[in-house]
């Protein structure tokens, strides 16, 4: 697993450190060529070809003018549909999505949140996704979602509010039965994860599942880093950013078990990784702290 490091929110630049977990690999997107291009930062992209063995990316301009997260999709065939900030929706010519009285349709997310927004198709209509956004540093926007449909290019359900003051972290993983997706946010200020439900009949709320350390409200910095799946979708791992339960500490990265059929994240066998040094050794003026981190 790979995880990044920032000095803080808004300044400084990131550094890597690769830790290694075991994880066993499947793959658990919903089809390949949906993830053929990423947008990314200001106008960057990459479009990848299923049919190149090398699978060298080609460079494209987007319009995309993001700080950290973004969504991307594409359809079955690896073309462009769409692609988020979190702020707007811009369809596959950059255009953005409007409202009915023709107006940029504002999503809830936000330029400088972590993960500020996730892609999910809708299991019960192909044309359709549910784009789930959270805001920056635990403000009231919270956790919101909507549904898009990639062929009028409209918005079907507009922003819905799910919860408030969340942290930056929202991730999904397609269930096991293939009947669906689990959507996992965490709250900000307690040890709450938030769990939601795609499938067929629309989004469920599941239980709130208490778990893990405490993601201190001591501080704002306490609401960043990423939250991310492994491949098969048995393990969830986060990285927080600053403080753990309730106390002033340089932040931790956690991994849970996940059950795949029932949606719990497990207590058994969290593996708690703290950042007690983190003081740059060249001069002792950087504070480093976790932010990104992916399976491997």
């Amino acid at each position: 697993m790979y995880i990044s490091y920032f000095t803080s929110k808004k300044i400084n630049h990131i550094a890597f450190l690769l830790l290694i977990i075991s994880v066993s690999l499947s793959n658990n997107a919903v089809t390949q060529s949906t993830a053929n291009n990423w947008v990314f930062g200001v106008g960057g992209g990459l479009a990848f070809d299923n049919m190149n063995t090398v699978n060298t990316p080609t460079t494209y301009e987007s319009l995309c003018n993001q700080n950290e997260g973004i969504a991307t999709m594409s359809d079955d065939n690896g073309n462009l549909l769409f692609y988020t900030d979190g702020a707007f929706i811009y369809d596959d010519q950059g255009a953005i999505i409007q409202d009915p009285s023709g107006v940029d349709y504002a999503l809830l997310g936000h330029v400088s949140s972590t993960q500020s927004a996730i892609i999910v198709p809708d299991p019960a209509d192909d044309e359709q996704y549910y784009i789930f956004t959270v805001g920056n540093v635990a403000n009231d926007n919270g956790l919101q979602y909507l549904i898009y449909n990639a062929i009028s290019k409209s918005i079907v359900t507009f922003n819905f509010q799910l919860a408030a003051n969340v942290t930056e972290k929202i991730t999904a993983v397609k269930k096991d039965d293939d009947s669906g997706y689990y959507i996992v946010s965490h709250d900000w200020g307690n040890d709450a994860f938030l769990v939601y439900m795609i499938d067929c009949n629309g989004l469920t709320t599941l239980a709130t599942q208490n778990v893990g350390a405490v993601h201190s409200d001591q501080s704002i910095n306490s609401t960043l880093g990423y939250m991310k799946f492994n491949s098969d979708g048995t393990k969830l791992a986060l990285a927080n950013s600053y403080g753990n339960n309730g106390a002033v500490g340089w932040g931790f990265v956690q991994v849970f078990d996940f059950d795949n059929l029932t949606g719990v994240i497990s207590s058994n066998n969290i593996v708690s990784i703290g950042m007690n040094n983190a003081l740059d050794a060249t001069d002792g003026s950087t504070l480093w702290t976790p932010y990104g981190l992916e399976f491997s």
